[in-house]
């Protein structure tokens, strides 16, 4: 629980003065993570507060969060006018807010659009997502829409309102998963250096998660860090990441050891609860 997490904090004898002090000055974050601290997720919180909000009423964002149905979220959204949201929307999307409040620029560097057909993009994917994924339980889009929760609707998750948990909770911090990620954190190794150097160095492995790091590459060196991969892939290993602006996957002729798993990306794709544009899982031949 949140408490719990505060008396570890105070028992910690090994942490330096100075960690501690800023540290003692963050006890939300400390009750229930930091997944609404970064760059990303302030600048995605200031697109609802500042220009959604002020155009469709901030009650009216909270109502579609909070929608108990999808066919309800879809008459909520029928009810925004689109006509008008729509420039104010791309524009804060666009590459050049982007750039400047939300993302690095390196991470448009190699993406295929400019400025404001970036916002135009994001934009749609947006709407899609706000037609065709339930908002209810997803903790991605409502803390988008609502921001970071309150300590007394932290308070209720740990006093055990299991409804509450899951709306607001990333998986991590939800009770039942305390013990479970206890146990593995042994697992866990921390390293500070390029992907192709952590490679060359690195014993085959079977799977591998990659976010979407293709995207910040060009098409050229996309391809030999595939080729360095199936290099360290053991067959029938696996290597799973996404695309939101670049198409990124194994070309064929350049990374010809990967096949792409059609089926299974489709499907990861169709599942998808925010606004990527395409899941792919590739398997070493």
């Amino acid at each position: 629980s949140g408490d719990d997490r505060m008396e570890l904090f105070r028992n910690l004898e090994s942490l330096p003065e100075d960690a501690r002090q800023l540290l003692s000055r963050a006890e939300v974050s400390l009750r229930y993570g930091i997944i609404h601290c970064g760059r990303l997720e302030k600048w995605l919180q200031k697109f609802v507060r500042d220009v959604m909000s002020p155009i469709i009423g901030g009650d009216c964002v909270k109502a579609f969060a909070n929608s108990a149905t999808l066919e309800e979220q879809r008459e909520q959204l029928a009810s925004w006018p689109m006509d008008i949201l729509e420039e104010p929307c791309t524009r804060h999307l666009s590459g050049d807010t982007q750039s400047k409040e939300g993302r690095s620029a390196a991470q448009l560097k190699y993406v295929p659009l400019d400025s404001n057909e970036v916002g135009k993009a994001m934009w749609k994917n947006t709407v899609n997502v706000f037609r065709t994924v339930p908002m209810r339980g997803n903790i991605y889009c409502q803390w988008m829409l609502l921001g970071a929760p309150s300590l007394a609707e932290v308070d209720q998750c740990v006093c055990g309102d299991k409804d509450t948990e899951e709306q607001l909770l990333p998986p991590y911090l939800h009770l039942e998963s305390f013990d479970k990620l206890r146990r593995l954190v042994d697992r866990v190794e921390v390293v500070t250096d390029s992907l192709e150097n952590f490679l060359e160095r690195k014993q085959k492995f079977s799977k591998a998660n990659l976010s979407d790091v293709f995207e910040y590459m060009s098409e050229e060196a996309s391809d030999v860090l595939f080729t360095k991969l199936a290099g360290c892939c053991k067959p029938g290993g696996r290597v799973a990441f996404w695309n939101l602006l670049a198409d990124r996957c194994p070309r064929e002729g350049k990374s010809p050891s990967f096949r792409r798993l059609a089926e299974l990306s489709d499907r990861l794709t169709a599942a998808d609860r925010f606004t990527y544009k395409a899941f792919h899982v590739v398997e070493l031949s």
